[in-house]
């Protein structure tokens, strides 16, 4: 094994540098195919929900009533993606949901700091996105009242639907930018690697960094192909 400082790393990858950039291109490449020919394009919309005290007398909450909203949070949270919410939403596109199907599209999310509930929904049709979202709060906020006997949730902002909508996934110039760094690093180590366990003796350097010996001469390297030529017309000459 060869002992290599930093100058040398430097010059192995300079040297190695057309082979490591092609290999990057070629990931890089297959990356981008991937992601644009393999990968659907995911859309998310939002619905917010609102946990006030409608049922007590005032507009103010006080605060053990925000201490026992926070605990009915998580009840919350499962109540909306009971069968008994989504039932509705399901019913009203038969063809395209099934209660798995929508429960794996939908992703709730409790605020810890507040009283607000997230209801995010994602489809390849941003449209259905959309509208699968807003059904789904409108369902929890209708029947709130007849499973818990409260009517204490309001909807805050319905999911709307904005031009060009950025899909949440695949993220194409992250992958690829991801894909770009990893591959240089990858090949650029692989071929210090391959230069450290590599004991041929090519360079004056390298004679020395094994042996340790100065150096006393040099043998001029000749083409023997041009040798032979060369004898060959001396021949002729004599």
């Amino acid at each position: 094994m060869k002992e290599l400082d930093l100058h040398q790393y430097i010059r192995i990858i300079r040297k190695k540098s057309l082979f490591i950039l092609l290999l990057t291109a070629i990931v890089t490449g297959a990356t981008l195919a991937t992601n644009v020919y393999y990968f659907h394009p995911q859309y998310s919309n939002s619905v917010t929900l609102l946990v006030n005290d409608r049922n007590k007398q005032g507009s103010s909450l006080r605060v053990d009533d925000i201490l026992l909203y926070e605990k009915l949070m998580g009840t919350y949270k499962d109540i909306i993606v009971s069968r008994r919410i989504l039932s509705t939403v399901i019913d009203a596109h038969p063809s395209e949901l099934s209660l798995n199907k929508l429960r794996s599209m939908m992703t709730v999310i409790i605020s810890t700091s507040s009283q607000v509930i997230t209801i995010r929904v994602a489809d390849p049709d941003y449209s259905l996105a959309t509208r699968f979202a807003n059904e789904i709060a409108e369902s929890f906020q209708s029947k709130l009242g007849s499973l818990m006997d409260v009517n204490n949730v309001q909807i805050l902002d319905y999911a709307v639907e904005v031009p060009n909508p950025t899909p949440m996934s695949p993220r194409v110039k992250f992958n690829i930018a991801l894909a770009f760094l990893i591959s240089i690093l990858l090949f650029s180590s692989a071929a210090v690697i391959i230069a450290y366990f590599d004991t041929r003796i090519r360079t004056e350097e390298d004679l020395f960094s094994t042996t340790k010996l100065p150096l006393l001469g040099t043998i001029p390297l000749t083409d023997s192909m041009s040798n032979k030529k060369q004898a060959k017309r001396e021949d002729k000459d004599d």
